[in-house]
């Protein structure tokens, strides 16, 4: 099971994301030989549950003295569409 995970915090988003990676997250994940590069405040995991990745996202927040303020998890299937989009600067 993986899980696609978005967020909107108050302040400090790039170091939530900065820890978030630290615990296995990625930006981006392989398909057809391409990256798909996610938005900028969605990552996924590839072993995590939706309910792991929410607590993962509540844990930094709070570590991190920031609001969380909407935070949406869900299982990651084969049925999605993208614009791939470039690396993140």
């Amino acid at each position: 099971m993986s899980a696609l995970v978005t967020y909107d915090v108050s302040s400090k988003q790039a170091e939530v994301k900065k820890k978030l990676v630290a615990k296995g997250y990625q930006d981006r994940w392989p398909s057809e030989g391409k990256q798909v590069y996610l938005p900028d405040t969605t990552l996924w995991h590839e072993s995590k549950t939706p309910a792991e990745a929410r607590d993962d996202v509540t844990q930094v927040a709070k570590e991190l003295s920031v609001t969380l303020e909407r935070c949406v998890a869900v299982m990651r299937s084969d049925n999605w569409a993208a614009i791939f989009g470039a690396a993140h600067a």
